[in-house]
Protein backbone atom coordinates (compact mmCIF):
# COMPACT_ATOMS: atom_id res chain seq x y z
CA UNK A 1 0.00 0.00 0.00
CA UNK A 2 2.65 2.47 1.07
CA UNK A 3 5.49 1.06 -0.25
CA UNK A 4 8.40 2.73 1.74
CA UNK A 5 6.72 5.29 3.21
CA UNK A 6 5.70 5.44 7.17
CA UNK A 7 2.09 5.90 7.11
CA UNK A 8 0.37 8.41 9.08
CA UNK A 9 -3.02 8.37 10.10
CA UNK A 10 -5.36 11.89 10.27
CA UNK A 11 -8.90 11.77 11.79
CA UNK A 12 -11.22 14.47 10.96
CA UNK A 13 -9.18 14.81 8.06
CA UNK A 14 -11.55 17.46 6.33
CA UNK A 15 -11.52 19.75 8.70
CA UNK A 16 -9.23 23.09 8.67
CA UNK A 17 -6.09 21.35 10.53
CA UNK A 18 -6.52 18.33 9.42
CA UNK A 19 -6.31 19.26 6.12
CA UNK A 20 -3.54 21.25 6.70
CA UNK A 21 -1.94 18.08 8.67
CA UNK A 22 -2.44 15.74 5.09
CA UNK A 23 -1.15 17.92 3.13
CA UNK A 24 2.06 18.83 5.85
CA UNK A 25 2.80 14.94 6.00
CA UNK A 26 2.61 14.11 2.48
CA UNK A 27 5.17 16.80 1.97
CA UNK A 28 7.32 15.32 4.30
CA UNK A 29 7.33 12.10 2.55
CA UNK A 30 4.23 10.34 4.32
CA UNK A 31 1.40 7.85 3.04
CA UNK A 32 -1.11 9.43 4.49
CA UNK A 33 -4.71 7.93 5.40
CA UNK A 34 -7.10 10.40 5.80
CA UNK A 35 -10.48 9.47 7.67
CA UNK A 36 -13.40 11.61 7.63
CA UNK A 37 -17.38 11.75 6.06
CA UNK A 38 -16.37 14.49 2.89
CA UNK A 39 -13.85 12.61 0.43
CA UNK A 40 -14.38 15.62 -2.34
CA UNK A 41 -12.93 18.44 0.18
CA UNK A 42 -9.28 16.42 -0.09
CA UNK A 43 -9.46 15.49 -3.60
CA UNK A 44 -6.48 18.92 -4.36
CA UNK A 45 -4.65 17.40 -1.41
CA UNK A 46 -4.43 14.06 -1.48
CA UNK A 47 -3.00 12.24 -4.84
CA UNK A 48 -3.63 8.68 -5.08
CA UNK A 49 -0.15 7.15 -5.04
CA UNK A 50 0.70 9.23 -1.59
CA UNK A 51 -3.06 8.03 0.29
CA UNK A 52 -6.25 7.03 0.66
CA UNK A 53 -9.48 8.17 2.38
CA UNK A 54 -11.28 6.18 4.34
CA UNK A 55 -15.28 7.75 5.36
CA UNK A 56 -16.12 7.05 8.96
CA UNK A 57 -18.61 9.38 10.76
CA UNK A 58 -17.23 8.64 13.95
CA UNK A 59 -21.02 9.01 16.00
CA UNK A 60 -20.95 5.11 14.23
CA UNK A 61 -18.17 3.73 16.77
CA UNK A 62 -17.29 0.66 14.44
CA UNK A 63 -14.21 1.34 13.47
CA UNK A 64 -13.83 0.58 9.51
CA UNK A 65 -12.27 -2.16 8.36
CA UNK A 66 -9.85 0.00 5.91
CA UNK A 67 -8.57 1.12 9.24
CA UNK A 68 -8.64 -2.00 11.50
CA UNK A 69 -6.54 -3.83 8.91
CA UNK A 70 -3.75 -1.22 8.80
CA UNK A 71 -0.53 -3.80 9.23
CA UNK A 72 2.06 -0.80 9.61
CA UNK A 73 1.09 3.02 11.66
CA UNK A 74 3.73 4.76 12.35
CA UNK A 75 1.49 8.10 13.07
CA UNK A 76 -2.04 8.63 14.24
CA UNK A 77 -3.24 11.86 14.92
CA UNK A 78 -6.64 12.27 16.76
CA UNK A 79 -8.00 14.94 15.55
CA UNK A 80 -11.74 14.76 14.76
CA UNK A 81 -13.85 16.29 16.84
CA UNK A 82 -17.11 18.34 17.70
CA UNK A 83 -17.87 21.16 19.61
CA UNK A 84 -21.72 22.43 20.25
CA UNK A 85 -22.64 25.00 22.29
CA UNK A 86 -25.39 23.30 24.67
CA UNK A 87 -26.67 24.76 28.01
CA UNK A 88 -26.82 22.00 30.79
CA UNK A 89 -30.65 22.51 30.94
CA UNK A 90 -30.71 21.28 26.95
CA UNK A 91 -28.57 18.69 27.24
CA UNK A 92 -29.95 15.51 26.38
CA UNK A 93 -29.02 11.72 26.37
CA UNK A 94 -28.27 11.83 22.47
CA UNK A 95 -26.62 14.90 22.50
CA UNK A 96 -23.84 14.11 24.92
CA UNK A 97 -23.86 10.62 23.14
CA UNK A 98 -22.59 12.27 19.90
CA UNK A 99 -20.14 14.34 21.01
CA UNK A 100 -18.58 11.62 23.49
CA UNK A 101 -18.61 8.74 20.53
CA UNK A 102 -17.24 11.97 18.24
CA UNK A 103 -14.64 13.29 20.86
CA UNK A 104 -13.62 10.47 22.88
CA UNK A 105 -14.80 6.95 22.12
CA UNK A 106 -13.98 6.88 18.61
CA UNK A 107 -10.43 7.54 19.19
CA UNK A 108 -10.07 5.10 22.10
CA UNK A 109 -11.53 2.47 20.21
CA UNK A 110 -9.38 3.08 16.57
CA UNK A 111 -6.08 3.35 18.95
CA UNK A 112 -7.16 -0.03 20.61
CA UNK A 113 -7.94 -1.01 16.77
CA UNK A 114 -4.44 -0.24 15.45
CA UNK A 115 -1.84 -1.01 18.52
CA UNK A 116 -0.48 -3.50 17.08
CA UNK A 117 0.53 -1.66 13.75
CA UNK A 118 1.18 1.23 16.21
CA UNK A 119 3.49 -0.48 18.11
CA UNK A 120 5.48 -2.64 15.09
CA UNK A 121 6.46 0.63 13.72
CA UNK A 122 7.35 1.94 17.07
CA UNK A 123 4.74 4.54 16.10
CA UNK A 124 3.51 8.02 17.48
CA UNK A 125 0.25 9.17 18.73
CA UNK A 126 -1.09 12.40 18.45
CA UNK A 127 -4.22 14.38 20.34
CA UNK A 128 -6.03 17.09 19.77
CA UNK A 129 -7.25 18.70 22.54
CA UNK A 130 -8.55 21.53 23.49
CA UNK A 131 -6.80 24.77 24.54
CA UNK A 132 -4.91 24.66 27.82
CA UNK A 133 -6.49 25.54 30.92
CA UNK A 134 -10.10 25.84 29.78
CA UNK A 135 -13.28 25.13 32.15
CA UNK A 136 -16.39 26.10 33.38
CA UNK A 137 -17.11 27.49 29.85
CA UNK A 138 -21.07 27.93 29.20
CA UNK A 139 -22.80 25.55 26.78
CA UNK A 140 -19.31 23.73 26.81
CA UNK A 141 -19.35 21.15 29.64
CA UNK A 142 -20.12 18.60 26.83
CA UNK A 143 -16.91 19.09 24.96
CA UNK A 144 -14.32 20.44 27.72
CA UNK A 145 -15.45 17.28 29.43
CA UNK A 146 -14.97 14.99 26.62
CA UNK A 147 -11.45 16.36 26.37
CA UNK A 148 -10.53 16.06 29.68
CA UNK A 149 -11.29 12.03 29.23
CA UNK A 150 -9.26 12.25 26.17
CA UNK A 151 -6.28 13.70 27.82
CA UNK A 152 -7.19 10.84 30.45
CA UNK A 153 -6.62 8.56 27.78
CA UNK A 154 -3.73 10.33 26.28
CA UNK A 155 -2.13 10.01 29.74
CA UNK A 156 -2.91 6.54 30.29
CA UNK A 157 -1.89 5.33 26.92
CA UNK A 158 1.34 7.22 27.31
CA UNK A 159 1.99 5.02 30.43
CA UNK A 160 0.96 1.72 29.63
CA UNK A 161 2.93 1.74 26.07
CA UNK A 162 6.66 3.57 26.76
CA UNK A 163 7.98 0.08 27.27
CA UNK A 164 6.67 -0.69 23.72
CA UNK A 165 7.88 2.11 22.70
CA UNK A 166 4.88 4.11 21.68
CA UNK A 167 5.18 7.82 22.06
CA UNK A 168 1.96 10.06 23.02
CA UNK A 169 1.35 13.57 22.68
CA UNK A 170 -1.54 16.06 23.62
CA UNK A 171 -1.76 19.20 21.68
CA UNK A 172 -3.47 21.91 23.07
CA UNK A 173 -4.01 24.46 20.42
CA UNK A 174 -4.71 28.18 21.23
CA UNK A 175 -7.05 29.48 18.42
CA UNK A 176 -6.39 28.73 15.15
CA UNK A 177 -8.75 29.77 12.13
CA UNK A 178 -11.10 26.76 11.24
CA UNK A 179 -14.39 26.96 10.14
CA UNK A 180 -14.95 25.33 13.65
CA UNK A 181 -13.46 28.48 14.91
CA UNK A 182 -15.75 30.56 13.08
CA UNK A 183 -18.58 28.55 13.93
CA UNK A 184 -18.14 28.42 17.46
CA UNK A 185 -17.01 32.68 17.50
CA UNK A 186 -20.55 33.49 15.50
CA UNK A 187 -22.71 30.92 18.12
CA UNK A 188 -21.46 33.09 20.94
CA UNK A 189 -21.84 36.36 19.10
CA UNK A 190 -18.35 37.10 19.18
CA UNK A 191 -15.74 38.24 16.17
CA UNK A 192 -13.84 36.05 14.07
CA UNK A 193 -10.50 37.24 13.74
CA UNK A 194 -8.42 34.40 11.43
CA UNK A 195 -5.41 37.65 11.33
CA UNK A 196 -5.28 37.11 15.17
CA UNK A 197 -5.64 33.15 15.34
CA UNK A 198 -3.14 30.33 14.21
CA UNK A 199 -2.99 29.51 10.89
CA UNK A 200 -3.75 26.00 10.09
CA UNK A 201 -0.88 25.65 8.02
CA UNK A 202 1.19 26.97 10.81
CA UNK A 203 -0.75 24.68 13.19
CA UNK A 204 -0.06 21.65 10.88
CA UNK A 205 3.80 22.33 10.97
CA UNK A 206 4.11 22.31 14.83
CA UNK A 207 2.16 19.48 15.14
CA UNK A 208 4.20 17.65 12.53
CA UNK A 209 8.13 18.94 13.96
CA UNK A 210 6.55 17.01 17.49
CA UNK A 211 5.81 14.09 15.78
CA UNK A 212 9.44 14.20 13.83
CA UNK A 213 10.90 15.03 16.53
CA UNK A 214 14.83 13.34 16.64
CA UNK A 215 15.01 10.50 19.10
CA UNK A 216 16.35 10.28 22.61
CA UNK A 217 13.37 11.75 23.83
CA UNK A 218 9.92 13.73 22.50
CA UNK A 219 7.29 16.45 23.50
CA UNK A 220 4.77 14.58 25.64
CA UNK A 221 2.97 17.98 25.79
CA UNK A 222 2.43 21.11 22.66
CA UNK A 223 0.73 24.31 23.22
CA UNK A 224 1.21 27.11 20.65
CA UNK A 225 -0.53 30.39 20.39
CA UNK A 226 -0.75 33.35 17.97
CA UNK A 227 1.57 36.12 18.28
CA UNK A 228 2.23 38.95 16.24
Amino acid sequence: MSGNSAVAVVTGATGGIGRALVTELIERGYWVVAVGRSPASLTDVLPPDRGAFVHWDQRDRTVPRALAELEQVDVLVHNAGVAPLTSVEDTSAESVADILSVNLTSATVLTASLLRALRRARGHVVFIHSSRGMSGVPGWSGYLGSKAALEHLANSLRAEECDQGLRVTSVFPGAVATELLRQVREDRGQPFEPERSVSPATAARLIADAVQHPGGGYLTELSFAWCS
